[in-house]
């Protein structure tokens, strides 16, 4: 179960090799899946590839990105994505909760 992200960014890799596409709900999926197991860096390979694919991001894509961050305790990346979901209007309430969390949790209390 541990490895669940691992297979989820594969499966996203392996969907780019054969020529399909990739579109919001498929690597909204493989940003979940890292997020679960708060490997935010995996995570955030997947949310900026999407611009590189032309695939829109969404308040899920978001969210999860948000969540991978926070739950490692990167409070800094969290802020940015929130930032950015707040420009493109993608923005929610799990969101601005999972990043004050992670500012909390690295006694970034002020920046929250």
């Amino acid at each position: 179960r541990g490895s669940a992200w691992v297979m989820a960014v594969s499966v996203l890799e392996r969907i780019k090799a054969i020529a399909v596409l990739p579109n919001t709900v498929s690597c909204s999926s493989a940003v979940s899946a890292c997020a679960r197991h708060c490997s935010w860096q995996a995570a955030l390979l997947v949310f900026h590839g999407m611009a590189q694919d032309e695939v829109r991001k969404d308040a899920v894509t978001y969210s999860a990105s948000v969540n991978a961050c926070g739950c490692a305790g990167q409070w800094a990346p969290s802020l940015a994505l929130v930032h950015e979901a707040c420009q493109v209007d993608a923005a929610t309430v799990i969101m601005f909760s999972a990043a004050l969390s992670a500012c909390s949790n690295a006694s970034q209390w002020q920046r929250a």
